[in-house]
């Protein structure tokens, strides 16, 4: 969602910033967590229960390193409008001076 031009998380009702990165960041370690669980679990599981957890972990990393791009891709959106901010302050406060 976003507040005039910034991206918010809706969740926590702030601005998206490296705090939001790095808890994608950890979502996507998560996986590891995953595979390990799959692995402790082989031995119960057949052939095609084994092929549909991978193809189920496929998924859930595709969703979670989409979501880490997606909050990179928002930071860098929120910093550029900043910084745009911050120019045309300076620019209005340069000006008030001619």
């Amino acid at each position: 969602m976003k507040i005039n031009g910034i991206n918010v998380d809706i969740e926590n009702n702030r601005e998206i910033d490296d705090f939001n990165l790095e808890q994608a960041i950890f979502g996507v370690w998560h996986t590891v967590d995953d595979l390990k669980l799959l692995l402790q679990n082989l031995e119960f599981m057949d052939e095609d229960q084994v092929f549909a957890a991978i193809h189920g972990l496929q998924i859930f990393v595709d969703a979670r390193c989409q979501k880490l791009m997606d909050v990179y891709e928002q930071i860098l959106e929120n910093r550029r409008v900043r910084n745009c901010e911050q120019g045309e302050q300076t620019a209005s406060f340069g000006q008030e001076k001619i």
